[in-house]
């Protein structure tokens, strides 16, 4: 690993952990295209990139979930009553979505994940909060879990980017609701490693220093970045309005996004 490409993931790994603390986020938005983009440049004969960008994305978020979820308990910013609602729907969804991630193309991966990114933008946007969190049905927020669980395992993200914007829509203040997000992303990156892991497990052609879809060179840097800021975005957080947090979310996703498209378009 040469030199820039260290400081590449240093810098990568501690934005993406002050993001996680601010917006509730795993940090998988920044990571996977940036795990992408420095493989590509390894060698343009490598197979899987999006893959093992989803897999070890996982991999780190396991970390930083630990991280910010302490932090966010101790700034009491989790709402455990809906926690307990979304998560068994959520871990299902990401489990399902896994088994079938390996065999969707590379091509079919990118799109989904600009798309996704466009439309939790938009809807972050336009859609205001209803008036009562817990008087919504124990159904919905269990298949919306799914819906979250499902997307996540194909984008390689926490989850956060839909999580917080449906437990907003369900009337939890957007405080908690990244709180309670950040909650979500620990188990949901737990599922998301072991199936990327397994799932890669006998795949060839893979880069060194890669155990399944997870490429360690990448997660070890990533990931102790990540814990060590994560608390440092919490404490950030802390003294943001609502609205502040929801602007600098739509903003970030919409750079995201318009950066992802035009990688697929010319690349």
């Amino acid at each position: 690993m040469s030199l820039g490409v260290f400081f590449i993931l240093l810098l990568v790994g501690s934005i993406s952990g002050i993001v996680a603390g601010i917006l509730g986020i795993g940090g998988g938005i920044l990571i996977v295209p940036v795990i992408v983009y420095l493989l590509q440049h390894q060698s343009t004969q490598l197979l899987h990139l999006q893959h093992i960008a989803v897999g070890t994305s996982f991999a780190i978020m396991i970390f930083t979930g630990i991280s910010n979820a302490r932090a966010q308990h101790r700034h009491h910013n989790i709402d455990w009553s809906m926690f307990r609602k979304i998560i068994g729907g959520i871990v299902l969804g990401i489990l399902i979505g896994s088994l079938f991630a390996a065999q969707l193309s590379e091509k079919v991966l990118r799109i989904f994940f600009i798309i996704f990114l466009y439309a939790m933008a938009i809807k972050m946007w336009m859609q205001p909060p209803m008036p009562d969190a817990h008087q919504t049905s124990q159904k919905l927020i269990f298949s919306v879990g799914t819906g979250i669980g499902l997307l996540s395992s194909w984008l390689g993200i926490g989850g956060g980017m839909m999580t917080v914007p449906f437990l907003n829509y369900c009337g939890v203040n957007l405080h908690k609701s990244i709180g309670t997000s950040a909650l979500v992303t620990l188990p949901l990156a737990i599922a998301g490693t072991l199936s990327y892991l397994i799932a890669g497990w006998n795949v060839q052609g893979l880069p060194e220093y890669t155990i399944g879809f997870i490429y360690l060179p990448g997660l070890l840097i990533l990931a102790c970045c990540t814990m060590i800021f994560a608390p440092v975005g919490v404490r950030i957080a802390k003294h943001l309005s609502e609205n502040t947090k929801r602007y600098a979310f739509i903003v970030l996703v919409m750079i995201l996004a318009l950066d992802m498209t035009r990688k697929f378009l010319w690349q």
